[in-house]
């Protein structure tokens, strides 16, 4: 009878405290709701409201039970998928030994949360409650609550961010404003965005992925791939976009201020578009370049360039950097490399960097672009690849055609071919003029075959052969000297066969190698007197590196090394010096014969540095060093050039707003001895190489958008020029005793393409002088053209029409007249007169100036266009005085005549 007031005080207690010692029981951890509807709901802690008096405190020596077991309760089926919970309070009964005994609802749910609280409770164990230490049954209220599952949710990603810079690719640092980028999602969502002026944008929100990008901008190659995204990746890039291969697309790379930080002080500017469709040019890139500042004009169809009172051979032309004779066929009528291949035109006028060396006038590279494999539908690009493509056009001048394709896997073709028609025609014209009583037959052909390899981005393989051939023959009505046969022989021929490769194995490293194997023949008779024979195989190498170290820093190293196996036959009198008596008749002169085989070997290395302490300055020093085996002559040339943005955005920008720089130069050029002149018979063995020193300071304006102004003053200092004197056995030796001075000045005023107009000024004053020997006066230069004046404009008129002209003024050419009072003298041994010559170059011709309009159409159709231009030089017929003649004993005087008025209509097909 004792024990059940005990028992019942015990159960008392262990009631009133039962939501402290819950609070106090290991239960399971925390952690996130379950989502089966099987999953079994956690306890729910005893109810903790407010209004519930606080419990009395645990009487002495009792120690209430404890929950050692717990067992998660089913949920109920129905209510998870509900989303329903519930509480259900109980009253457990634990015996002595910790198992439950008894389990009762007092405040249920639903039979189906009732049940399982109830099933789930009767499987707890406890450790006994205990009085004194010694266990003892209990009775405890226990809440069990049932919290239902959260949906299951995907784990949100953090998106990817996409950062980088636009540039060309093949020229440092240049950003591509405006290029527009197009990013194509995993689920087929497109983002797009644009680069601002600094080539610079940012695609943000990019989920986790493979991710197309195509970027693509007016005048590049659009290009496309495929960037993977990991979860919440920040990336930054630089895309690299090349020149557009566009049948019509050719890139002149020059002094604009919005240019790229160039180390040269002056490079010619000029887009695809105005090359190909300066009047007078029919379309030919290469001779659109003459009318640039810089430029004189040569005599007579010549196709030869004078740049800056420079001689034509000082002045050299690349392809790639493989050296070709000739820039022009025959009389300037095209060039000898068809626009449709050109990717560039790199004219220096003067002071061009390390790179280039062996001449002391100008260098133009040109470029051949990669084969046109861009699928276009009505002339826009589609942005897909492995497409063929065609092209035939025909004019009074030549026909020409290309074809090109993809060779599978990332190989790919281009092949063309040309061939004049002048000879056709020409002859009439020439004797309807009065320019001579010969019968013409001008001829010349060039072809070009290229194969390339493009495994990636980085790499390019290009398999190259490229040839020109040249033939004239003029028949004369009658001998133009006594002695002499009627019939006068010209060819010119070259084979080039290249090998180029360019590789970028880091971001900052630049390789690029060259080998070139060819052919050169040269030959001119004239009757029986004159007989000249040059043949030549040039083996070249080029190998070049780039090595951007830092922001500020950028290492150019290279090597140049050519050997020319050479066969030389000639039979010629002795040229004349000027201001020589001149012997009359070839019949008079002393004529010598020569054949002679040789080998010259012009090994050569260059180091340069590109340092850029601040984003508006530039300093590009540099040094070439030459061995010529020929003289066994070996020349150190320094050279440095520097750029200075005086105002308006930096030089790294490529913004087009107003904007000033400076630009400044200095360097030593070398030009070793032609062979007539280091010859044994006709020159003297051991003359050493000529020198010139080029200074240059100028200054680029923007004006606006597309308003461009550029001045550039140059002075060339020449000395050690080979000249002949008398020597001890009464004839000429070659001695470097010459002297000579080039000083001028260029302005271009240009307003850049838009979508209605292009045009520019160009205005250039040269003076050229040499001096002969320390015993002679200054004399002007023969290819000396005091002032050159050019103003074109082109204007598009809508629905494929386009018309445009262009005017030139420019100063005569010096020549030597004969002398004032006695002008010749008979020569009885040739019975005819020989003249008396007075001061060299003393005199010159008439002003030139010539007047040229073109007018284009063109059809675009959806895979193909048709075009048709008519080019006309010459249009008021002023026929430009090229030479003077004389009566048969040069007491009158006549000028020899030029071209008349000279229409080319072409048609032009393109697939």
């Amino acid at each position: 009878m004792m024990r059940a007031p005990t028992l019942v005080l015990l159960a008392a207690a262990a009631t009133c405290l039962a939501p402290a010692s819950a609070r106090a029981q290991p239960g399971p951890p925390p952690g996130p709701p379950t989502a089966a509807p099987s999953a079994p709901a956690s306890p729910a802690a005893p109810a903790e409201e407010p209004a519930e008096a606080p419990p009395p405190p645990t009487p002495v020596g009792l120690e209430a039970p404890v929950l050692e077991t717990f067992v998660e309760a089913r949920y109920p089926e129905a209510a998870a998928k509900a989303g329903i919970g519930a509480e259900v309070a109980l009253e457990i009964e634990i015996g002595i030994d910790g198992a439950v005994t008894n389990v009762r609802v007092t405040q249920g749910a639903s039979a189906e949360f009732d049940e399982a609280a109830v099933a789930a409770a009767r499987a707890f164990r406890f450790r006994p409650a205990r009085r004194d230490g010694v266990p003892v049954p209990a009775r405890i209220p226990y809440r069990y609550r049932f919290t239902p599952a959260a949906p299951v949710v995907a784990p949100v990603e953090a998106p990817s961010t996409l950062t980088g810079v636009v540039q060309i690719r093949g020229v440092e640092r240049f950003p591509i404003g405006g290029a527009k980028l197009r990013a194509q999602l995993p689920d087929g969502t497109i983002v797009e965005t644009v680069a601002d002026d600094g080539g610079l944008f940012v695609l943000p929100g990019l989920p986790r992925g493979t991710i197309r990008i195509s970027i693509a901008a007016k005048g590049f190659e659009a290009v496309t791939l495929d960037e993977t995204f990991a979860e919440s990746e920040s990336r930054e890039v630089v895309y690299r976009l090349p020149v557009s291969r566009a049948l019509d697309e050719v890139l002149v790379l020059g002094d604009r201020p919005d240019d790229p930080p160039v180390r040269e002080v002056t490079r010619r500017t000029v887009t695809a578009t105005e090359l190909s469709r300066i009047p007078g040019t029919g379309g030919d890139a290469l001779k659109a370049l003459t009318s640039l500042p810089g430029f004189a004009r040569p005599p007579a169809i010549a196709g030869l360039l004078i740049v800056r009172g420079a001689a034509p051979e000082e002045t050299g032309v690349f392809v790639d950097g493989t050296n070709v004779p000739i820039v022009y066929h025959f009389g300037g009528l095209s060039s000898v490399v068809p626009t449709e291949l050109l990717d560039r035109i790199d004219f220096y006028p003067s002071n061009f960097g390390v790179r280039f060396g062996r001449y002391t006038g100008g260098i133009v590279d040109v470029g051949l672009k990669s084969p046109d494999t861009e699928c276009r539908e009505y002339g826009k690009p589609t942005g897909e690849k492995d497409c063929f493509h065609a092209l035939g056009q025909v004019d009074l001048i030549d026909v020409r055609a290309l074809v090109s394709g993809p060779l599978g896997d990332d190989w790919s073709f281009a092949l063309g071919g040309r061939r004049s028609w002048v000879d056709l025609w020409l002859a009439p014209v020439l004797e309807g003029a009065g320019t001579t009583s010969v019968t013409a037959a001008p001829v010349y052909y060039d072809y070009q075959a290229l194969v390339e390899h493009r495994p990636n981005d980085t790499d390019r393989l290009s398999l190259r052969v490229f040839g020109s051939d040249d033939r004239t023959r003029l028949v004369f009505d009658e001998p133009p000297q006594a002695g002499l046969g009627g019939e006068l022989g010209l060819s010119t021929r070259f084979v080039r066969a290249q090998a180029l490769y360019e590789t970028h194995p880091h971001e900052d490293v630049e390789l690029r190698a060259m080998l070139a194997v060819g052919y050169t023949g040269n030959a001119f008779s004239l009757g029986n007197n004159l007989d000249f024979d040059f043949q030549f195989v040039p083996v070249e190498w080029r190998t070049e590196g780039s090595w951007e170290v830092a922001e500020e820093l950028t290492l150019r190293v290279g090597l140049d090394w050519q050997v020319i196996p050479t066969w030389i036959e000639a039979l010629a009198p002795d040229p004349l010096r000027p201001g020589e008596q001149d012997p009359g008749t070839l019949v008079n002169a002393r004529t010598q014969r020569q054949e002679t085989e040789l080998t010259q070997h012009r090994p050569a290395s260059w180091f340069e540095a590109e340092v850029r302490p601040h984003p508006r300055v530039l300093v590009a020093p540099g040094l070439r060093l030459d061995y010529a085996r020929q003289t066994r002559d070996m020349t150190f040339d320094p050279r440095i050039h520097a750029r200075f943005a005086l105002a308006g955005p930096d030089l790294l920008s490529s913004a087009r707003t107003p904007q000033t720089v400076l630009k400044a130069g200095v360097g030593i050029f070398h030009q070793t001895p032609e062979l007539q002149e280091s010859d044994a018979i006709f020159g003297t063995p051991g003359v050493g190489s000529e020198q010139a020193v080029h200074t240059t300071l100028g200054l680029d304006q923007r004006l606006s958008r597309n308003i461009t102004v550029s001045l550039d003053g140059y002075w060339k200092h020449l000395s050690e020029l080979i000249s002949r004197t008398p020597d001890s056995r009464g004839s000429f030796a070659y001695e470097n005793e010459g002297t000579g001075r080039v000083v001028g000045g260029e302005l271009l005023a240009r307003y850049e393409p838009d979508d209605l107009f292009f045009g520019w000024v160009a205005y250039s004053i040269t003076q050229s002088v040499r001096d002969d020997g320390p015993d002679t006066d200054d004399r002007p230069f023969e290819y000396d053209q005091t002032h050159n004046l050019t103003a074109l404009a082109s204007f598009k008129l809508g629905n494929g029409w386009e018309v445009g002209g262009r005017f030139r003024l420019l100063s005569g050419s010096p020549y030597t007249p004969v002398g004032d009072r006695v002008p010749a003298i008979y020569a009885a041994d040739g019975t005819e007169y020989v003249p008396l010559s007075g001061e060299p170059y003393s005199e010159r011709l008439p002003l030139f100036h010539q007047l040229d309009l073109r007018v284009d159409k063109k059809w675009q159709f959806q895979s193909w266009a048709l075009s048709t231009y008519l080019d006309i030089q010459n249009v008021y017929n002023r026929q430009a005085r090229e030479a003077v003649s004389y009566n048969f004993d040069f007491s009158r005087q006549d000028y020899q005549l030029g071209l008349p008025i000279l229409p080319s209509l072409g048609v032009r097909g393109e697939l």
